[in-house]
């Protein structure tokens, strides 16, 4: 290969890199976004190219030909190779004066790999064999600007170095996230299961309580009522033997058989208000024991009504849960096309 041959390829190369530095250097001034610049977005790039503020206040100077003010992007792009080097473009005027070199020196070629190495690019780019013409191109011709080419290497290798550390510090944030949100939706799935069971055997505890008090309360009631029913009847039975005793006695003396009257009288109207109260007392335990079926069938009803509800509430959560399932799913989906696109 002749130095004619390669010259017009790798000056293109080496415009194509300068070009997209300027317009990554622009992006850097112009963070508004505002499509142009002004001089003091200039002094952005200070920690950039490690100049001094009056050199880049010298520099848009230079580049501010129409002397308005600020600095479009291809103002800022065409005249960028007069700060990193415009040689380039003079060096294509000599051509014919360029020494001859073999892309095969070996020597050379170890010595672009060991600089490739201590500027921390080694196998980063893909391109690497026209790089390392234009390298060796400009150590032969301009020792100069090869220490810019040089400088302009490192620097867009630290800005590789520096988006590939993100791209894996934002996979790994995504990996774990996505690991924690699939833990809280285990951990949140569990404890509904266990705060429904809890509920579930906390209602039907408190329904078992009440009935058994309820239950006890009517058996007292109950009891009380039979034993006040036994002694009416008990009394009543008194009464009608002692009737039956004066019936017997009729044929005494009239008087005797007046008090007699008398009395048969005031126990027959004993005896009334004691069936009365004893049909009173055989209404009321029979209401009571109405009462007994009625609020049973109630109990059932409101256990039934219970189960329902319970049933309503876990539905709902279940579909709580298969909407998080839908979210950590698109997480998934959305760490994998990340992935993907690595």
């Amino acid at each position: 290969m002749t130095d004619i041959e390669p010259s017009e390829e790798l000056t293109g190369n080496m415009q194509q890199l300068i070009s997209a530095k300027a317009e990554e250097l622009f992006n850097l001034c112009d963070t508004e976004q505002k499509g142009f610049i002004i001089k003091k977005d200039m002094q952005r790039l200070r920690d950039e190219l490690g100049v001094e503020p009056e050199q880049l206040e010298d520099v848009f100077d230079s580049l501010d030909i129409d002397h308005n003010g600020y600095l479009t992007l291809e103002e800022f792009t065409s005249g960028f190779g007069m700060f990193l080097g415009d040689q380039i473009g003079d060096g294509s005027g000599n051509e014919q004066e360029m020494i001859e070199h073999n892309p095969n020196d070996k020597e050379e070629q170890q010595l672009f790999h060991d600089t490739l190495e201590a500027l921390g690019a080694k196998d980063l780019y893909d391109d690497e064999e026209t790089i390392m013409g234009l390298w060796m191109k400009l150590r032969e011709n301009d020792p100069v600007l090869l220490r810019q080419f040089e400088q302009f290497i490192g620097k867009i290798t630290q800005e590789i170095r520096r988006s590939k550390l993100d791209h894996r510090s934002i996979e790994a944030a995504l990996q774990s996230k996505s690991s924690v949100h699939e833990s809280e939706i285990k951990k949140l799935y569990d404890e509904m299961e266990q705060q429904i069971k809890a509920e579930k055997a906390k209602v039907l505890a408190q329904e078992k309580l009440k009935e058994r008090e309820l239950r006890e309360q009517m058996d007292r009631e109950l009891r009380l009522k039979e034993q006040q029913l036994s002694e009416l009847t008990k009394k009543q039975s008194d009464l009608e033997m002692k009737l039956l005793r004066l019936n017997l006695n009729e044929s005494e003396t009239k008087n005797e058989n007046e008090r007699l009257q008398k009395e048969k009288a005031q126990l027959e109207e004993q005896l009334q208000e004691l069936t009365k109260g004893l049909e009173e007392s055989k209404n009321y335990i029979s209401q009571l024991q109405n009462q007994t079926k009625k609020e049973k069938r109630d109990r059932a009803k409101q256990a039934l009504n219970l189960t329902e509800n319970i049933a309503i509430e876990r539905e709902n959560l279940v579909k709580q849960l298969d909407s998080l399932k839908t979210i950590n799913k698109r997480l998934v989906d959305e760490r994998d096309l990340s992935q993907g696109s690595k």
